[in-house]
């Protein structure tokens, strides 16, 4: 059962920074929302409010994910979750459930995260919590698509996207057209794919979710390797670096980066796509995917300087059985175009 505050006057206070956080989180300004679910949180234990503090809790671990920073999100989401199942909430526990299930995707851990999101979502439907439900959907579209079940995906993402526009959700709308047009890419249905990633982008600035449209913009780029512009590669690729570095979020930035590394491959500027590539991998670090990634883009630079073994190696690495092409869709398009660029050599 929820608790009462033990102290009114801090909970309330408290709230109105969640608040806060919440609308800075909303428009992705993402330092803000960290700060002030890091006050908000301190307050809720000062009230003496589990509920509160729970919430803080799963508000400061989403944030956190979204920044890259995944040891601090699993600690915050799972503390949320340890105090919503002690006070027996269950739209709570979706709530923390679906942000674990999230993190869980972003590390590879596809059927953890296939089981947290499918109850996360079943409790949102029988709440009627729609904009919830469809959140935990998408997710479990893209764990179907990490996993290779691609026909499964399209269906529950296509789904996704219809009952976002039912309720008139761009921001759920646009997430899930530009994860249907990572999903065109890997199948090779280049022409949708760009259809899909341009209509997300409109939904997603109409929402104003900026970290949404980074990512969009992002897919975008690596498609205009499969036409052949590498100006518009890199003209995507360094706006979206830009307003990754704006928003506060490292790794969506570093990705960004390691595809103007990859520009810079096709204008044979050595020395841009060097330093493109070692600032990719030190704002990724040890990312059990994103640094696949990067890795994979950093191959393009061994096919210019005519290192076709070492490009290979990195193909086969990510290939291999337990490699992080099982477990990505991203990682899987960037080992094709590698495949693609060493054919071509």
């Amino acid at each position: 059962m929820r608790d009462e505050p033990q102290d009114y006057r801090i909970a309330q206070r408290a709230m109105a920074l969640q608040w806060s956080a919440d609308t800075a989180f909303g428009s992705s300004r993402l330092a803000d929302a960290q700060a002030g679910y890091r006050r908000s949180l301190d307050m809720m234990r000062e009230a003496g409010f589990g509920h509160g503090e729970a919430i803080a809790h799963s508000s400061l671990g989403a944030v956190l994910l979204c920044r890259g920073r995944l040891d601090e999100a699993r600690t915050h989401l799972e503390a949320a979750l340890r105090i919503h199942l002690y006070q027996a909430e269950p739209r709570f526990i979706a709530i923390a459930k679906s942000g674990l299930g999230a993190l869980e995707l972003e590390v590879g851990h596809l059927d953890e995260a296939a089981r947290l999101l499918t109850e996360a979502q079943l409790q949102h439907q029988k709440d009627g919590e729609k904009p919830f439900a469809i959140d935990a959907m998408l997710g479990l579209g893209a764990v179907h698509q990490a996993a290779g079940r691609l026909d499964e995906a399209r269906l529950t993402l296509q789904q996704a996207a219809t009952d976002a526009a039912a309720i008139l959700n761009e921001r759920l709308q646009g997430a899930a057209l530009a994860t249907l047009a990572l999903l065109g890419h890997e199948q090779g249905e280049i022409a949708t794919a760009l259809v899909d990633v341009e209509k997300a982008l409109s939904r997603l600035r109409q929402a104003g979710d900026r970290y949404g449209e980074a990512g969009a913009l992002r897919e975008r780029a690596i498609l205009q390797l499969e036409v052949a512009d590498p100006d518009a590669l890199r003209k995507d690729a360094q706006t979206a670096a830009k307003l990754s570095e704006v928003i506060g979020d490292p790794h969506g930035r570093g990705v960004a980066l390691a595809l103007l590394g990859v520009a810079a491959c096709a204008r044979y500027d050595a020395e841009a796509a060097q330093q493109h590539f070692a600032t990719a991998h030190d704002l990724l670090g040890d990312h059990p995917l994103l640094s696949a990634v990067v890795s994979l883009h950093e191959g393009h630079f061994d096919v210019i300087r005519e290192d076709l073994d070492a490009a290979r190696a990195r193909l086969a690495g990510a290939r291999a059985p337990d490699g992080a092409a099982s477990r990505s869709a991203a990682v899987r398009v960037a080992a094709r175009l590698l495949e693609q660029a060493i054919e071509r050599a």
